[in-house]
């Protein structure tokens, strides 16, 4: 029975291992995830304090100059391509997440098995 008992602590270590190998980029897309975020919410709050509101008469010299419409039309182009950066790694992620859950299950099996096995162990020898 002990070489039943090493058999199952080798593989929760194995499947802890797994899963630490799963969930290590998924704390790196998190990461991501958060700059992204953080990036739209900055830009977004660039462009309340930029421009005047829509139909207003034109009343600072960059206003009057266009320059407000160009900073509008980066903008727009910057919020785009940060969020197609954001929906690649919500895929990613969501993608990761599926193996990571799994891995967990079967970490947390072989937990239960070792334990079991260890809980059995101490019954036979009483």
């Amino acid at each position: 029975m002990a070489g039943l008992g090493d058999d199952l602590n080798d593989l929760v270590t194995l499947t802890g291992l797994a899963f630490d190998r799963t969930a290590a980029p998924l704390a790196a897309l998190s990461r991501r995830e958060a700059e992204l975020r953080a990036a739209l919410q900055a830009l977004s709050g660039q462009g309340r304090h930029a421009g005047a509101t829509p139909g207003a008469a034109a009343s600072t010299p960059a206003q009057r100059a266009g320059a407000d419409m160009a900073w509008n039309a980066w903008a727009a182009g910057q919020r785009a391509a940060l969020n197609i950066a954001l929906a690649r790694v919500l895929a990613d992620k969501a993608a990761l997440r599926k193996q990571a859950s799994t891995a967990f299950g079967r970490r947390e099996a072989a937990r239960a098995l070792a334990e079991r096995a260890a809980r059995d162990v101490r019954r036979t020898r009483w």
